[in-house]
């Protein structure tokens, strides 16, 4: 839902009355770009985020993401894939072929 508000002095002010179900929840705010003096690090909504790491939990960070593609790509045992039904042949086509749709749409896989 879209609710217009004005931003005053650190407090968003709602155009009409609204009721919520929480006092505290996620939301995103558009922002004018010439309204904006400093982002402490954020770009506009079309560039991508980025996160500074150490180099310690970056080399960390790589190490996991090369752990985990390695799994990823490992080949199913010979004796387990004799196993295995055709749904689940038919599950692991359905994850690549959604995986190639978010790398085609710019999304993450």
């Amino acid at each position: 839902m879209e609710i217009e508000a004005v931003y005053d002095d650190g407090r968003l002010e709602f155009k009409r009355s609204v009721t919520l179900k929480h006092r505290r929840f996620k939301v995103v705010v558009s922002v004018p770009d010439d309204e904006v003096i400093g982002s402490s690090g954020l770009e506009s909504k079309t560039d991508e985020l980025t996160l500074e790491l150490s180099a310690p939990m970056r080399d960390k960070a790589q190490a996991e993401l090369e752990r985990y593609r390695a799994l990823l790509d490992a080949p199913l045992p010979a004796e387990a894939a004799s196993h295995m039904p055709q749904e689940y042949d038919d599950r692991l086509e359905a994850i690549a072929w959604r995986a190639t749709l978010r790398h085609a749409q710019g999304r993450p896989e």
